[in-house]
This record gives C-alpha cells, structure tokens and sequence, in this order.
C-alpha cells in the first residue's frame, strides 16, 4: 500500500489546470486573448472522456461548446440534404471544433465521432462569457481570428472540390455582431 502526500490533490489539480491553460493557449481562435484570460477561461472548462465510437456533438444540435482534443482521434461528418454522410476531416491532439457554436451559438454544422478513446477539453458559454464581456475589444477580435479560420477552412474544403464561390464565410462585421448578440453585449460596447 502506498501514501499519497497529504498535498496530492492539489498537486494533482495544478497539473490539470496547466494542461487546460496549455490546451487553451495554442488555439488560434483564443490567440487575441492575454494569458490571464485564458487562465480564468481554463478556471471553468471540463475535461471530458469519450470511448471509440461515442457522438460528441451532432449535426443539427444547439450548441454552446467549443472541444480541444487532449488525447486520441475524431472524425469530423457531415450530412448533406441528400442524407449522404461524408467524412471531411479527422482531428488529434490540439486541434479543436466548436468554435463557431461557442462564439455564436448556431446549431452544430457537423457531427464529430470519436474513432478511439478521447479526452478533450470542453470551453462552454458561460466560462468564456466571464472573459469576453470584461474586454469591449474581445468580441471583434475573437471574430477576427474565427473569420480567418473560416476562411481557411473554405479555402481547404475548395482545394479538395470544386466548391461554388457562394460558400465564403461570412463577413467579419457580421460575424462580429453574431457574437455580440450571442453574448448580450452592445454595438458601442
């Protein structure tokens, strides 16, 4: 039998809430926010497991909830009006989806299965709600790096088909009023 040291727990807390903070941190969506932030961010978010084959999210689904992938691989699906399903990407470690649910709260666009054993990290509104509206400049600079990671993901999906030029992301003023609506905060503000 072995004693854990009366300061295990802790300890043990520690280490996770740098692996969150560490986690946060790469996110190109959070790059606009200061370290502070991020770590009140990481003071609110989850750890979650999932076993191969679980639904994280469903297509279609509301959504307030970002994931970041700590461990293990997903597979991102997407079905068309035709019910067709098509696998469009398979995620690992420190990549993330949910960014968009998370910033405007629109139903989740794809459904992400785990294809073995995962832990992500999950961010949800109410935790980056105590971030966003303490900073007016957040918001549009939150819709700036999404928007720039919309693009790139438009310009990745056109590379592998021919995708028509109607699905561009949207505008980044939109985008910016979505998340302000989302989070209740004023235009001015």
């Amino acid at each position: 039998m072995r004693t854990l040291p009366e300061d295990h727990e802790a300890r043990a807390q520690e280490q996770l809430r740098r692996e969150v903070f560490a986690a946060l941190r790469l996110l190109s969506v959070f790059a606009p926010l200061t370290d502070v932030e991020i770590e009140q961010l990481g003071r609110g978010a989850a750890l979650q497991r999932y076993t191969a084959g679980e639904v994280l999210v469903r297509q279609g689904d509301p959504g307030d909830s970002l994931f970041v992938i700590k461990a293990g691989r997903v597979r991102v699906d997407v079905r068309a009006e035709s019910g067709q399903v098509s696998t469009v990407a398979t995620l690992g470690p420190d990549e993330f989806f949910g960014e968009m649910s998370l910033l405007t709260g629109e139903p989740r666009s794809a459904s992400v299965i785990a294809e073995t054993e995962v832990v992500v990290v999950v961010v949800d509104k109410p935790d980056l709600a105590v971030v966003i509206t303490t900073d007016t400049r957040i918001p549009e600079a939150l819709s700036v790096a999404l928007e720039a990671r919309m693009r790139r993901a438009a310009e990745q999906a056109a590379a592998r088909v021919a995708a028509p030029a109607d699905k561009r992301p949207p505008q980044q003023a939109a985008l910016l009023g979505r998340i302000r609506r989302f989070f209740g905060i004023g235009a001015g503000g």
